[in-house]
């Protein structure tokens, strides 16, 4: 397996502020993220968790820590994702950087996927999450 870098950005009308928010709030994350909740404090060494719920039953189905944090502006974490990967951690980042007319949210993840099939579905998952969050934070 290779480790491959998937990596979108997008321009957000709205403030750093309200897309940090978006991307550090458990209610937020829920919408974004496929109805799955990604649960921690956001402090650099802190647990991350990710739950998804099924038929009424939640359950934790990823572990990692929040390996870098610059509030507003940055942070990295790390997931040991899905089963089928369990061997393979994720690493997350996103960073907000200013642009004229708003913020360039960019999101990378570094994984390291078996087959091309995979790869075009978690870098569509990526773009469509994305989007999520674009609408969030501009019109919620």
């Amino acid at each position: 397996m290779h480790t491959h870098k998937i990596q979108h950005d997008l321009i957000i009308h709205a403030l750093p502020s309200k897309v940090w928010k978006v991307l550090t709030s458990s209610e937020y994350a829920r919408q974004f993220l496929f109805n799955e909740e990604l649960r921690s404090d956001w402090m650099k060494g802190s647990p991350i968790i990710l739950d998804i719920e099924s038929n009424g039953i939640r359950e934790s189905v990823s572990k990692g820590t929040v390996q870098e944090v610059v509030p507003g502006i940055s942070m990295q974490y790390t997931l040991y994702a899905l089963p089928e990967f369990a061997e393979s951690p994720v690493t997350c980042s996103y960073e907000l950087a200013p642009e004229e007319g708003g913020i360039r949210l960019i999101i990378s993840q570094e994984l390291e996927l078996p087959s091309p099939g995979l790869y075009k579905l978690v870098s569509g998952n990526c773009q469509m999450m994305l989007q999520k969050i674009k609408w969030l934070a501009e019109y919620c």
